[in-house]
């Protein structure tokens, strides 16, 4: 059973790095103009009067980062309860590493922009 989840990932990567490279070949390619056509393309999902209309490369955007956090959240239930992670000292370590990739960048952003005033957000004079 683990062989066959190995492969259907490596499937699924394989797929990605193939719809990926098309894409790139197409936004760089003569055919650019027709490829940001159809990524800006509106799609209206739903009858008229509660009809929700955005970009096709929203839709995208969002279902694939709905779906893939989805997935996240299945494997990490999962693992928490039943894998590698189901012992509390096992999940220490990943647990640190996930709450520094939050903190380190907050950070860094304050850090970066602590005291500094956007001018938008200033009153004009």
């Amino acid at each position: 059973m683990a062989t066959q989840s190995v492969r259907d990932g490596r499937r699924a990567g394989l797929a990605m790095l193939v719809g990926l490279a098309l894409g790139m070949a197409a936004a760089n390619s003569p055919m650019a103009d027709t490829y940001a056509l159809v990524h800006h393309l509106p799609l209206r999902v739903g009858p008229v009067a509660w009809a929700i209309e955005a970009p096709l490369i929203e839709w995208i955007n969002q279902g694939l980062l709905t779906v893939f956090l989805f997935l996240i959240g299945i494997h990490t239930n999962h693992e928490l309860s039943r894998g590698a992670l189901s012992e509390p000292g096992a999940a220490v370590l990943p647990a640190s590493a996930a709450l520094g990739g939050m903190i380190v960048p907050a950070v860094i952003y304050l850090g970066f922009n602590l005291g500094r005033v956007d001018k938008r957000d200033s009153p004009r004079a």
